[in-house]
């Protein structure tokens, strides 16, 4: 069995421009927690101040042009951000699932839960085969930690559940997300793969989950990479 913290700390070294860098923290109670930023802030050097450089005569622009260049620049910025969102977000996202499978949706707060199974289940609690995908829109807002620390968090609690079934662990690299992933047993012949895909722009987290058994994974498999290549 693999320790999943050596793997995300080795993981983290490669040259990505989406690959983190975590940092192997020891709390004042003994316990160790993996996060981005380092240990002790105290150990951050300060900015040694910069020089003002000398002053330059300006153009005079009037007040009348500044202020439709900043509406400009405004407009412009909140455009791309409200383009910069997962496709999730803006259009009928679920209308490309396959018309066999069945979709139950749950709302927890802000949380949304989508999953799908080709076997009849009512909701989360009987759910035991197929894709399951949770989105936590802007975290800073509804959860009140940014994205990559509520992955981490929810990262863990797997890792204490199914702690003596883990699998393995590793990065993935992205042109849009931070991903990584676990994979863990459920039961004898379930296995899981959860992946998280963070947003950092916008702080949205995406949550797919694989679970099936062995002679089904391809087929979930295949379904999966449909619904990650339309995040």
């Amino acid at each position: 069995m693999k320790y999943i913290i050596c793997v995300l700390l080795l993981a983290s070294g490669v040259a990505a421009s989406k690959t983190p860098k975590l940092y192997h923290c020891q709390q004042k109670d003994g316990r160790v927690v993996i996060q981005d930023r380092r240990c002790i802030a105290t150990q951050l050097q300060r900015a040694k101040p910069i020089a003002p450089s000398p002053a330059k005569s300006q153009p005079k622009v009037s007040t009348n042009s500044i202020a439709r260049s900043q509406n400009s620049k405004t407009k412009t910025r909140k455009s791309i951000d409200k383009q910069s969102r997962s496709p999730f977000f803006v259009f009928g996202w679920d209308r490309f699932l396959p018309a066999n499978w069945m979709l139950v949706k749950e709302e927890v707060g802000s949380t949304q839960h989508l999953m799908l199974s080709k076997t009849r289940f009512k909701g989360s609690n009987d759910f035991l085969s197929g894709i399951k995908l949770s989105v936590y829109s802007q975290t800073m807002k509804s959860q009140r930690v940014d994205a990559f620390a509520l992955a981490l968090s929810l990262y863990h609690q797997i890792r204490e559940q199914h702690s003596e079934r883990l699998i393995d662990s590793q990065f993935k690299t992205h042109s849009r997300y931070k991903i990584f992933n676990i994979g863990y047993q459920v039961e004898n012949s379930i296995t899981a793969l959860t992946e998280f895909y963070i947003d950092e722009s916008n702080n949205d987290l995406f949550v797919l989950t694989i679970q099936s058994p062995k002679s089904n994974w391809s087929l979930h498999q295949k379904l999966a990479n449909q619904i990650s290549s339309n995040l």
